[in-house]
């Protein structure tokens, strides 16, 4: 047996035969017999085989001639007889070599009787010629046949008809041969079943979901691509991540496959999909009304919905929101993300279903996002990202003013955008990282030579990185000085859930002499519970309380309860969004420590425009340090 590249893979003698071919390969100066063979009778051979293997023929001949002079006469004269000893045979499966069979055949056994028997007729009588000659013709076939039997064998192996058994008695090498041949087959055989096992596998994993059997997106998108659905349905378990957290992830699994059960029991005329973790999917075959769309959605939100769901004696109920969608246009490949939209549209309006529509698709508002994120990463790029100071008054007519960082955006023809402008973009496109980073680094960069206290704010998501946490210990660590003037203003109106992480952050950044500020206080669901949890050292009161102080009696009932309760729990106050002077009064009535809004100064690009000075101040200062500072 060699491989495909004419490498010896096995070599096999007879064994009366095998001490004659080692005493051969001796005479002749090889090593062994491997050598006798792969460099001697068949170093030609070999060559030929490779050349013409992909047409899959036997390959015959004699032995070289410079082999020949340790044959015995008889075994030339054989040899010279049958017209061959040595064969080669390609293995080809499926268009591909395998590997290749050889052979060498003791032709003395058959060729040397021949021509013994056709010189003994000649000598007896040359009548006896036309015997001699029927007799040899009729020999020949008989050896020939099995070769031929052979050869016909190994032509339908490299069609791939491996299903043909070979089996030739004739006590011989070619009987051999086809015992070796037929081991080969099984091998094959075996092989190739175990290969055709491995695909069916490792299809089933890439196409089909293991928890339910059912077809996965992949397979949805490559069913869609082959254009085999004119409708699609898409539904989302709401909250599916409440069972889980709730019951365990055994339940919500068990959970998952009665619901999958139902869904493929609804739609029993249809293909289902699980192509999420708590997403399924249903397409039609054929063209439907809107109508019908919509009452296979609601009949399987209805199957699945309306009865509990028992799973190791606890009875779970789930909602589910589906979307709806038509083929338009032949844009096959667009129906899952047009149901899944209309589902999202139904679960937001508090509806079981909605059919898509175009008017969904708003290509304005994308080409606007686009827009968006590539004026913010150009922004990075040319570090057009600038923090403004808005300055944060002293009411008490001693205290330094203090200036709060808002970020803006400089544009090529000099205007500034504010946050309202692009923040929303910033944090759906991933650059708001980015921009942060740009903001603090150049505040600290601002304020680090200066004597005023300044503040930045910061959001949960922000502390909630690693990354971003560690960029900004690194500034504070390279600016000692102006971390002892630093406020963080923590925005109250994002949803704290994760007080934990709100507490690491405060204990990292306090030896720092950092302050914490809770900002907009008042706008969302504030507690004061917030505040005793928290080592907080400013409340910004929110201007939506602040901007009506003057006439709005439940503001000012707030904000006095606020002041209030700051002053006795030695937390300093700043009241948001001060635009006038009837408010500024109340601010100062409550007996509120800092005042910030349009009537004191906008936000602007350097200190001195922030405090309305005209040029540097000229008196010297000192820093929270007793740092000479001249500003």
């Amino acid at each position: 047996m060699l491989d495909k590249n004419g490498q010896l893979v096995s070599l096999h003698h007879r064994r009366q035969n095998e001490a004659i071919q080692q005493d051969r390969a001796s005479k002749l100066g090889f090593a062994s017999s491997e050598d006798y063979f792969m460099k001697g009778l068949w170093a030609q051979l070999i060559p030929k085989a490779q050349q013409q293997a992909l047409t899959g023929q036997l390959l015959v001949q004699k032995r070289p001639r410079n082999m020949r002079k340790i044959e015995t006469a008889r075994t030339q004269q054989a040899e010279w007889v049958l017209g061959f000893s040595q064969l080669m045979q390609p293995i080809v499966y499926r268009g591909q070599l395998k590997g290749f069979y050889g052979a060498s055949i003791q032709v003395k056994l058959y060729g040397t009787e021949l021509l013994n028997m056709l010189f003994f007729q000649l000598l007896l009588l040359l009548g006896l010629i036309a015997v001699a000659s029927w007799l040899f013709i009729r020999v020949g076939k008989i050896v020939t046949k099995d070769i031929l039997i052979l050869t016909s064998w190994t032509q339908r192996i490299v069609k791939g008809n491996l299903n043909q058994k070979l089996y030739i008695n004739s006590q011989d090498e070619i009987q051999q041969l086809a015992e070796d041949f037929e081991l080969m087959r099984h091998s094959l055989v075996t092989s190739f079943n175990k290969i055709e096992q491995q695909n069916t596998n490792l299809y089933t994993e890439a196409y089909f979901n293991n928890l339910t059997g059912l077809p996965n997106r992949k397979k949805l998108y490559a069913d869609l691509a082959g254009k085999t659905a004119h409708s699609l349905i898409a539904f989302n378990i709401n909250q599916f991540g409440q069972i889980n957290d709730f019951y365990g992830v055994k339940t919500g699994d068990a959970t998952i496959q009665v619901i999958a059960k139902r869904i493929v029991a609804a739609a029993s005329q249809h293909t289902v999909y699980k192509t999420g973790a708590n997403e399924f999917v249903v397409t039609l075959s054929n063209q439907v009304e809107d109508l019908h769309l919509q009452q296979l959605a609601e009949t399987i939100i209805d199957d699945v919905t309306q009865h509990a769901i028992t799973i190791d004696g606890n009875e779970v109920y789930v909602n589910l929101s589906a979307g709806g969608a038509h083929c338009i246009d032949n844009n096959y490949s667009q129906l899952h993300q047009h149901a899944d939209l209309a589902r999202r549209i139904a679960l937001k309006q508090l509806q079981r279903y909605q059919l898509f529509s175009l008017s969904m698709v708003n290509p304005q508002a994308f080409e606007h996002n686009m827009q968006q994120s590539r004026m913010l990463a150009l922004a990075i790029q040319n570090d057009a990202v600038v923090p403004f100071v808005q300055l944060i008054q002293p009411l008490d007519g001693n205290s330094a003013p203090k200036f709060e960082c808002l970020m803006r955006i400089k544009q090529a023809d000099g205007d500034y955008l504010t946050p309202a402008m692009f923040m929303k973009t910033a944090v759906q496109s991933r650059i708001y990282p980015l921009l942060m980073q740009s903001m603090l680094t150049k505040s600290f960069a601002l304020f680090h030579l200066q004597p005023y206290e300044f503040s930045v704010n910061i959001s949960i998501d922000d502390i909630a990185l690693p990354e971003q946490v560690n960029q900004l210990l690194n500034l504070l660590t390279q600016y000692p000085g102006a971390a002892q003037r630093l406020t963080f203003e923590l925005l109250e109106s994002d949803e704290i859930t994760n007080y934990q992480l709100v507490k690491d952050f405060i204990a990292k950044v306090k030896p720092f002499g950092c302050k914490i500020a809770i900002d907009d206080f008042g706008a969302g669901y504030s507690n004061f519970s917030h505040l005793l949890s928290l080592d907080v050292d400013i409340i910004k009161i929110d201007g939506s309380l602040i901007r009506h102080l003057d006439h709005d009696k439940k503001a000012q009932h707030l904000v006095e309860t606020v002041s209030e309760f700051a002053r006795k729990m030695h937390i300093k106050t700043v009241a948001e969004f001060v635009d006038s002077d009837k408010v500024l009064n109340m601010v100062k009535h409550y007996q509120i420590d800092y005042a910030q809004g349009y009537l004191l100064g906008k936000p602007q690009p350097t200190i001195e425009a922030a405090l309305g000075l005209p040029r540097p101040v000229k008196k010297q200062l000192t820093n929270s340090l007793n740092e000479p500072v001249f500003s």
